[in-house]
């Protein structure tokens, strides 16, 4: 989130749960094309149709209960970003200990080069979670060349290997 953007939200008691109910909290300033609240990434409705309009799949946005001056703000809609794809077993101590049998979350800090696991990756999605690391996203180079391409903002990429 640029410095010139602010949300107040709760913090979700589970980040991999998706709730029903639409992301709420006030939004002032001007936001980037994608922005973080909390564990939801919230983008700019335009860019949204502008990045469908180039072919991507797997990208839905939802509409947010966003206020800014006590007005809603219909221009900003949270992403769904499904869980699919793992990390590679590697990429994990051998004692792991077990998920929270809440939110399934992992007690471990994300590996400094994290691996795919490349039999786990869908190729129906240029967005997605992964299922043994939520917090991490991933996308196609497709997406990230979209995003380059438009001028997008609020993203930062890493490359990450598979195998």
């Amino acid at each position: 989130m640029s410095s010139s953007a602010r949300c107040s939200l709760p913090v979700p008691h589970c980040l991999q749960a998706r709730n029903s109910a639409p992301l709420t909290g006030k939004a002032l300033g001007k936001f980037p094309s994608f922005s973080w609240f909390i564990a939801s990434l919230v983008v700019n409705l335009g860019d949204l149709e502008s990045l469908q309009e180039q072919g991507l799949t797997g990208l839905v946005g939802h509409p947010t209960a966003l206020t800014a001056r006590k007005k809603p703000v219909t221009d900003l809609v949270e992403l769904e970003i499904l869980s699919r794809g793992s990390l590679h077993p590697a990429c994990f101590p051998r004692n792991t200990p077990a998920p929270c049998s809440t939110c399934g979350r992992l007690a471990l800090r994300r590996p400094d080069k994290p691996i795919l696991d490349a039999a786990s990756l869908p190729t129906d999605l240029d967005l997605f979670r992964l299922t043994n690391f939520s917090a991490l996203l991933i996308v196609t180079e497709r997406f990230k060349d979209a995003v380059d391409a438009l001028g997008l903002d609020g993203l930062t990429f890493l490359e990450v290997a598979s195998r």
